[in-house]
């Protein structure tokens, strides 16, 4: 076949390759993500495939005009994402959430933005603090908390509920500033270090996700392999993403791929991401998070 004669059968052979692409959010998702991995190395051609190579280059092109535009479409920008919070029933879900953020204000740094392990320890053994069966596992950051940001004082380790493999008997244990039940402090080696929650206590089953994650303000959201955002206003949509989020089971699955919510209080919190997951203190199913913050990067 000419040159002349596969330039003509184009449009066809586009129309072949897109018609199994399902275009949808999570189709824009994996684009994202794997536009951020590392790119392997090129392959040189030789001469003898150049003719070969360019009609790919041209099924490539257009599927590029053809395939963006159904990717990238109003529609999509426009999607309604219902979610419901734990313990609610499914025949009364929470009102549609939008996933129409404003692009204009958002700040992406694909290149900075690297899976980095927060907990400290590995496997079943690691460092935490348990307060009336609620689990909190410690954090390598920050590796110093300031004191003005401690909240109200829990009990001693070793009386009233609360032990702890890392923190010496009779040493006080904190609650942080704006962060509930979510987070807690103490002295470790003469510092003052975070512990995160990653499991319920008694009478917890029906906390929602923001009930386990704290409340105090944000400063950024990152998203490893994909971006960060620090606007004010971007993210109070994305935390009210967050507050929809479906309870699916009480495992913690790690993965490496990771949200990380950085407060203004000197902490962050770190969340395995796994599909349209997230999981520390158990695991939630939040994919108008993921939908939202992919828009808002847009």
């Amino acid at each position: 076949m000419t040159l002349e004669e596969r330039l003509e059968k184009l449009p066809e052979t586009a129309d072949q390759l897109l018609s199994n692409v399902r275009a949808d959010s999570e189709l824009k998702y994996k684009i994202r993500t794997a536009a951020a991995a590392p790119q392997r190395a090129k392959r040189v051609f030789a001469p003898r495939l150049a003719v070969p190579a360019l009609c790919a280059a041209l099924v490539l092109v257009a599927v590029g005009v053809f395939g963006v535009t159904r990717i990238f479409s109003p529609a999509d920008r426009e999607l309604q994402v219902t979610s419901i919070a734990a313990g609610v029933s499914s025949a009364s879900p929470n009102p549609s959430l939008r996933a129409d953020l404003p692009p204009s204000s958002v700040s992406l740094n694909k290149g900075s933005v690297s899976f980095r392990e927060l907990f400290a320890g590995s496997g079943g053994n690691f460092p935490m603090i348990t307060v009336d069966g609620r689990v909190y596992r410690l954090l390598n950051s920050p590796s110093k908390l300031n004191s003005r940001n401690l909240g109200s004082a829990l009990g001693a380790v070793s009386s009233g509920g609360i032990t702890s493999n890392a923190v010496e008997d009779g040493e006080t244990v904190y609650q942080v500033s704006g962060m509930g039940n979510a987070m807690v402090a103490a002295n470790v080696d003469g510092k003052l270090r975070v512990f995160q929650r990653v499991s319920s206590g008694s009478g917890s089953s029906g906390d929602s996700l923001k009930a386990t994650i704290g409340s105090a303000t944000v400063n950024e959201l990152s998203l490893s392999g994909v971006g960060s955002i620090t606007d004010k206003a971007t993210i109070q949509q994305l935390m009210g993403q967050l507050s929809g989020a479906s309870y699916v089971n009480g495992e913690c699955k790690k993965s490496g791929q990771a949200l990380y919510i950085a407060y203004a209080n000197g902490t962050t919190v770190q969340l395995y991401v796994s599909g349209d997951q997230l999981s520390a203190c158990g695991t939630w199913s939040c994919p108008g998070f993921f939908t939202a913050f992919n828009a808002a990067l847009q």
